[in-house]
């Protein structure tokens, strides 16, 4: 699935979240790029909000190249 976030697209590859968790995803995931310029920073700002709203303990990883 690709989702516009203005100038850039995000392209969700696989994901068990719902549509509008995908969507709040892709929104404070460019929210927060636009705030902080560090990936840890960006990580544990989305990783915050997604806390927040949702409970529990969700996991975000950052960055520009993984192995997978």
């Amino acid at each position: 699935m690709t989702m516009s976030t203005g100038q850039e697209q995000a392209l969700i590859k696989y994901s068990e979240m719902n549509q509008q968790q995908q969507q709040e995803a892709v929104d404070c995931s460019a929210a927060a790029i636009e705030r902080f310029q560090d990936n840890q920073e960006v990580a544990k700002y989305i990783k915050h909000e997604f806390d927040r709203r949702y409970g529990g303990t969700w996991h975000c990883v950052v960055g520009k190249t993984f192995g997978w």
